[in-house]
């Protein structure tokens, strides 16, 4: 097995004479495609793939291994590299399903990608489209590791405990973007930097090639009405032929223990809290423990507001429109402030 896998990666660098129709003739640059292992038992070993010269399109596509098996290998199961000159590595349509190691003494991933050259800016060093199933990786073993490049649109659905649930870096940080199966339902991982920038440009199209994390719209619309996205910002738009026209960032929550003075009628009080990062006319909400005491006449009667008042700062404050005094006992303030933005 390892011999015909060497052969193929000969064969593969030497072959520069098919173009990406795969015509005889035409010069120009090959690419390794539609390959298949099924009930196949890698021993000492797996899959390597190679790439030492730049490519003007996708190198590998539609690799599918299907109920494999591997055992004191030593090894990733699939290890894709690249060599340090290469500038484009593109690797799209790997499906793994039904694997199993069988190798306990191994903590490699099922995946790695290892691109030779991490100063050059990816998506050119790029695996899409990796989707792994019903597989384990043995006790404990990431699914891929990354160890230089990018990688997005993953799927992962295994099991827990001889299961593989992430992508990690060696340092063991999440990497890529994807989804899996968790104890309680799913994770999506999204990548925050090319969130901010699909946001501000207020990407909308409904479609299965967007990068937004999770999209949802109605069909036969051109545009999603919803979109939530990693970073926990949502957008809001009426679908059809519009795009989003709202955004709502995540909303923070203060908390802070307060025993307001006694108010008498059109009395008024506030405090001003300190929230790092919050935004000018940010919309705020406060509520105060002590208004559900039953026993203070005109307790439930209070009129709380809050507003962002400078730099790093919001006060609340308290009036009272009744016609008693009310003296609430101490108790915790909750704040909450939520950044919206109306989008052209």
């Amino acid at each position: 097995m390892l011999l015909l896998l060497l052969l193929a990666v000969s064969q593969f660098r030497t072959a520069t004479t098919f173009n990406s129709t795969g015509l005889p003739g035409a010069k120009g640059t090959p690419y390794v495609y539609m390959i298949r292992f099924e009930r196949t038992l890698f021993d000492f070993g797996g899959v390597q793939y190679q790439q030492w010269t730049d490519l003007n399109q996708r190198a590998v596509v539609w690799h599918d291994y299907l109920t494999c098996f591997s055992e004191s290998a030593g090894t990733p199961f699939l290890d894709f590299v690249s060599a340090p000159w290469v500038s484009l590595f593109r690797i799209e349509g790997i499906t793994v399903t039904d694997y199993s190691n069988w190798d306990e003494h191994s903590a490699d991933p099922i995946v790695r990608l290892n691109t030779s050259n991490p100063s050059l800016t990816t998506p050119i060093h790029l695996l899409d489209g990796l989707t792994i199933t019903a597989s384990s990786g043995g006790t404990g073993h990431n699914a891929v590791e990354v160890m230089a490049g990018k990688i997005v649109g993953t799927t992962l659905q295994n099991g827990h405990m001889y299961g593989t649930d992430d992508i990690r870096t060696p340092d063991g940080k999440i990497a890529g973007t994807f989804v899996g199966r968790t104890s309680g339902g799913t994770v999506h991982v999204g990548d925050l930097p090319g969130l901010e920038e699909l946001q501000r440009a207020n990407t909308s199209a409904l479609s299965g090639e967007s990068e937004h994390t999770l999209l949802m719209g109605v069909g036969g619309e051109a545009n999603a009405r919803y979109a939530m996205d990693a970073n926990g910002v949502e957008m809001h738009g009426p679908g059809g032929d519009s795009h989003f026209d709202s955004l709502v960032h995540p909303p923070r929550v203060v908390t802070v223990e307060w025993d307001p003075p006694p108010l008498s009628t059109m009395g008024v009080a506030s405090q001003t809290l300190t929230v790092s990062g919050v935004r000018a006319g940010a919309l705020c909400s406060v509520s105060h423990e002590g208004t559900a005491v039953t026993s203070i006449a005109g307790a439930g009667t209070l009129l709380w507001s809050a507003q962002v008042s400078g730099v790093d700062q919001v006060t609340v404050v308290v009036l009272n429109a009744s016609p008693l005094l009310v003296d609430l006992p101490a108790g915790t303030m909750r704040l909450m402030i939520t950044h919206v933005e109306a989008l052209a």
